[in-house]
């Protein structure tokens, strides 16, 4: 039988149970424990699912991206959520912002604070990605855009500067990461930093409560970022100390090498920096930087084309540098550049190198961020800026060969620099060139608003060879060399307008000719006390000019070029006359004289038959005041001596910058060697100079063009040579001449007037000279008896002319006075000698000569002497006419002498019907001049006749004994022709004496 459940006895009384105790609903701890169970549960399994649902769902609608979260925890206990693997995503799918891991430790005293307290806040391994496009915009552009266009500003909202009441303890990130993008540059810049830590202490909002933070950033490549400091962000305040060590230039260099043609840029960057940053209550940033410290090392640049290291910089500190804003003003104490080195050049197109970096792309502005344009300018000062122990290397490729320059020990000091308008700037430079010669400036310079300069500029010992490569584009000259030194007071203003005032020393200078590779001009030094020069007035003014030891070449070769042919080369392109903006303003040139001590020169002539080589050395001379505002000719006085023991002297006048204005100058040569001139004399007359010495006066006066001068030439003891062969020579009796033109004392006088038309393009001094003497010498020899004439006094044009009567070979008184007159002229011509050759004319000469043929025969018929003189008319006489009758019948013999009486007879004057008479002086004279022309008179009689003639001169010249035979000489007959039909002429002619 059962027993009631009721009824049975209990059992013994059991301890309270974990059930009874915990599960008990009555009890408190059971709402206790299941409140803690269910915060637990909550915390640690439900909160995160939402956190990771509403947070992907709220980051998606406000940003418009997809938003990823990995896993989240949430430990309620201690207020801490760690969120792992969140991604956001561009809408192509691209991983914009993102984190491994994200843990947050909230702290409960925020209930105790008023304020989010949070005891640490860790980010590990966050990312960001930021691409821009082409035009400017960017993913995080768009997204922010996005973003403000998904979330209308609602008025009841707080405003942007009230900040939530925050209190971090710690904020630290690790290992983070960034990638940025770029596709404006027209390279892409694609750089990736990583990775980055940095970790903050204490950072709150809480007014009034400073937060000591000290934060120590790693960054790529072993730079580190450090900030000491306090932060208040409400209001917002911070001040601190920044400092960045080994940075290198990797954003910096990937957009430099992205805009510009480089493949490289290299540096590390040191700074430092106390701050300090506020806003005021109207949002306005108050900033000052102080005690800024920065350092670049290794500082270098590769590129360009071709691609070479153009720059690189040992160091460019930075010293005491402070910056204030908005007072917009920075101010640094020093900048010191340390060892940098340049390359740079022109190509062969005339590029200079930099150009490449001018013209390069740029990198357009983002849509994000405009400037604005009416923001205050900066006031920008620098207290010094020096460079020192700089470097720099120069070619120029345009030109063949390539011009270089190497510069080394650069120094240069700015003192004062500000980019303010009309500030001063104090300069302070050296440089040295290389293979010698050094460089310094001394000034000040205003930068802006226009550039301008003023100070003293020294070169000392610049080779001259620098400018070969300039030089050899426009001459076949080489500088072998030289040195120019300078001191000068320069100015440079706004407009462009430049002034110079210094002195000039060129020593050691020696132009070589490369055409012909031989010296063509060298001085020992030129110097110049002061000059001055003015661009603005176009002016030039020199002080004296001083040559020491100049030195010339000349010479001209065998096909009639000279050495200074041929040196100026033609410009490729002329320039173009329209290309001038205005008229430029007429040079002004001063120069205060020029001085020539111990000048030489050597001049040869290689065209000539035999060469040609003189040297002018001693040279010594003046030439006074130059001025082209003046119309006063300057002075000149130069001597030298000329090969051995010649004398070279010029003086006169000139107007050196219009010489065909006027010219007024004297040239003397004194004891020449004639000798030495062989080669001109067998140019032009094809003979030689066996000896002699020239005494030379040649005054050349040159008025608007024209010219008139006088050659007063005088040769002692001077002997022709040979003859020479030679296609220019002019064919001229030299010898002839020198006979003629050598007085009794052996010497030669010849005065030479030439003239000519300088303007004319085909006038050569030379030519006019040379057609002066040829006309002079040809003058002289056909009509040597005018020269001999002028000797004594005499001016007749026929002083070498005897005049006979017709068929007589007697002188007459007139002729035997030239006889005398020649013989005082010869005296003084030793060295001519007289030529006589007879002349007879048969028209005139051969009637007289028959007319004494038949007066012969009459009286040899009458037995009378022949030879005795008588009348003319006595052949009219009874006995004469017998004798022609009986010489006309014999002649005649087909004639009858009745026939001849008849045509001479007729009746009386008085009486007309008379019987006729015989006119017997007509009839005589009929029979006469028949007889005559019958007679006949051989060529052989009449070159006796002119023999005979010839004799009667000779006689006469030797006949007082004073004259030597061997000067006269008796030449062959010469047929002539009587200008009057009554006078025969006989023309002397004139020969060197042996």
């Amino acid at each position: 039988m059962s027993q009631d459940p009721a009824l049975a006895p209990s059992p013994q009384k059991q301890p309270s149970t974990f059930r009874s105790h915990w599960l008990n609903i009555r009890r408190k701890r059971f709402w206790l424990a299941l409140t803690v169970v269910a915060y637990t549960l909550l915390g640690f399994f439900l909160v995160p699912v939402l956190i990771s649902h509403y947070a992907e769902k709220a980051i998606e609608e406000t940003t418009g991206r997809d938003a990823q979260i990995a896993d989240v925890r949430f430990n309620p206990y201690v207020l801490s959520i760690d969120v792992s693997g969140f991604e956001l995503s561009d809408r192509d799918g691209e991983r914009l912002v993102g984190f491994d891991r994200l843990f947050v430790n909230f702290q409960a005293s925020s209930l105790f604070r008023w304020a989010w307290t949070f005891r640490e806040i860790l980010i590990d391994s966050p990312y960001l990605f930021e691409e821009r496009d082409p035009d400017g915009d960017s993913r995080l552009a768009r997204l922010q855009a996005e973003m403000a266009s998904r979330r209308p500003l609602n008025s009841e909202e707080k405003k942007e500067s009230d900040l939530p009441r925050l209190l971090v303890g710690t904020i630290a990130i690790t290992d983070g990461a960034a990638r940025w993008l770029d596709h404006v540059p027209a390279r892409t810049v694609d750089i990736e930093a990583g990775p980055v830590n940095v970790t903050v202490h204490e950072l709150n909002t809480l007014p009034g409560r400073d937060g000591r933070q000290h934060v120590s950033v790693g960054l790529p490549g072993g730079a580190r970022l450090d900030w000491d400091g306090t932060l208040v962000l409400q209001p917002f305040h911070s001040a601190g100390n920044i400092s960045l060590s080994g940075g290198r230039m990797n954003l910096a260099s990937a957009y430099l090498e992205a805009m510009l043609p480089l493949s490289k840029v290299a540096g590390m960057a040191d700074l430092e920096t106390a701050y300090r940053l506020s806003l005021d209550e109207n949002g306005q940033l108050s900033a000052r930087l102080e005690n800024l410290q920065g350092k670049l090392s290794g500082f270098s640049l590769t590129g360009l084309e071709p691609t070479t290291d153009f720059l690189a910089v040992d160091r460019i500190e930075l010293n005491d540098g402070s910056l204030s804003y908005p007072e917009h003003r920075i101010e640094i104490g020093s900048i010191e550049v340390g060892s940098p080195e340049l390359t740079a050049w022109r190509d062969k197109e005339g590029q200079f190198s930099f150009e490449q970096l001018a013209t390069a792309d740029t990198v357009i502005e983002s849509k994000a961020t405009t400037g604005n344009e009416n923001s205050a300018a900066w006031d920008i000062r620098i207290r010094e800026v020096r460079v020192k122990n700089g470097a720099m290397g120069w070619e120029d490729r345009s030109t063949e060969p390539v011009g270089a320059v190497a510069l080394g020990d650069l120094e240069l000091s700015l003192n004062d620099v500000s980019n303010q308008d009309n500030e001063q700037i104090s300069v302070r430079s050296s440089l040295a060139f290389e293979g010698g010669g050094r460089a310094g400036f001394e000034g000040e310079l205003i930068a802006l608003p226009g550039f301008s300069l003023q100070g003293r500029l020294e070169l000392a010992e610049l080779p001259l060879s620098l400018g070969q490569p300039y030089l050899q584009q426009r001459l076949t000259v080489a500088i072998e060399d030289g040195a120019l030194t300078t001191g000068l007071d320069l100015q440079v203003q706004a407009d462009g307008a430049a002034s110079a005032v210094g002195e000039l020393e060129i020593t050691a200078l020696e132009l070589r000719n490369t055409q012909e590779d031989e010296s063509l001009l060298a001085w020992q030094q030129m110097k110049i006390d002061r000059y001055e020069v003015d661009s603005a007035n176009a002016t030039v003014r020199l002080s004296a000019v001083r040559f020491e030891q100049p030195y010339g070449r000349i010479r001209i070769n065998k096909d009639l070029s000279s050495n200074l042919d041929g040196l100026v080369l033609e410009p490729e392109a002329a320039p173009d006359p329209t290309s001038k903006n205005g008229e430029e303003a007429e040079l002004s040139l001063l120069v205060g004289g020029i001085t020539v001590s111990e000048g030489a020169m050597d001049f040869s002539d290689l065209s000539l038959p035999l060469p040609f080589e003189t040297q002018v050395s001693s040279m010594e001379g003046t030439v006074s005041t130059i001025d082209s505002q003046s119309v006063e000719p300057a002075n000149i006085q130069l001597e030298g001596q000329v090969d051995e023991f010649g004398l070279a002297r010029i003086e006169g006048s000139m107007d050196l910058l219009d010489p065909i204005r006027h010219t007024d100058v004297s040239v003397e040569f004194r004891n020449l060697l004639m000798t030495n001139l062989s080669p001109y004399s067998a140019a032009f007359a094809g003979r030689e100079i066996d000896e002699g010495k020239l005494d030379l006066d040649l005054l050349y006066r040159i008025k608007d063009g024209q010219l008139a001068g006088q050659n007063d030439i005088v040769l002692s003891d001077f002997k022709l040579g040979g003859k020479v062969d030679s296609p220019d020579a002019v064919s001229l009796p030299l010898d002839l001449a020198v006979a003629l033109l050598k007085n009794s004392d052996g010497v030669i006088d010849i005065e030479l007037p030439v003239e000519g038309d300088v303007n004319d393009p085909e006038f050569r001094i030379g030519g006019v000279v040379w057609k002066a003497f040829s006309t002079l010498i040809t003058k002289i020899v056909t009509a040597p008896f005018k020269l001999l004439g002028n000797l004594i006094g005499v001016d007749s044009e026929d002083f070498g002319q005897f005049q006979f009567l017709a068929g007589r070979h007697d002188l007459t008184p007139p002729e035997m006075e030239k006889i005398s007159q020649l013989l005082k002229a010869l005296v003084q011509r030793p060295n001519l000698a007289v030529d006589v050759s007879g002349v007879y004319d048969p028209v005139v000469d051969t009637p007289v000569l028959q007319y004494g043929k038949l007066r012969s025969l009459v009286f040899e018929r009458m037995g009378r002497d022949p030879t005795v003189e008588a009348e003319k008319d006595e052949l009219l006489s009874d006995e004469i006419r017998n004798v022609l009758e009986s010489l006309f019948v014999e002649q005649f013999p087909e004639i009858s002498l009745e026939q001849i009486r008849s045509g001479f007879s007729a009746p009386p004057l008085d009486d007309p019907e008379g019987d006729e008479v015989l006119d017997e002086l007509a009839y005589a004279g009929e029979l006469r001049d028949r007889l005559v022309d019958a007679q006949s008179v051989d060529p052989g009689q009449l070159q006796e006749l002119a023999r005979q003639r010839a004799q009667a001169v000779y006689d006469a010249f030797l006949a007082n004994g004073s004259l030597d035979p061997a000067r006269i000489r008796l030449s062959d007959p010469e047929e002539t022709k009587s200008e009057d039909g009554e006078w025969v002429v006989m023309e002397l002619g004139v020969a060197d004496a042996p």
